[in-house]
């Protein structure tokens, strides 16, 4: 599992930033373990100019599943590839 943190009154904007210094955007920040997210969490907490923006916060969870496997080749352009062939 990983997460992210959204705003209750925009759940189109997500935290991203420090612990000290957090905006919002629709990417938002991925904290890969809920260890990290709590880390993040208690941070804002203990600051005091930050802490009041908790309250329009909301935890989401985000699953990964693959989906599909793909060749390197199939990522990557092949211009790039012949590039790198011709080396």
């Amino acid at each position: 599992m990983m997460y992210k943190i959204r705003l209750k009154s925009n759940p189109e904007l997500y935290v991203r930033g420090t612990p000290g210094y957090n905006t919002t955007d629709k990417q938002g920040r991925i904290f890969q373990t809920l260890g990290r997210l709590r880390m993040f969490l208690n941070s804002v907490l203990s600051d005091r100019r930050e802490s009041n923006k908790i309250s329009n916060w909301e935890i989401v969870e985000l699953e990964v599943v693959i989906k599909e496997i793909k060749g390197v080749h199939e990522v990557i352009a092949p211009e790039k590839i012949i590039e790198i062939l011709k080396r």
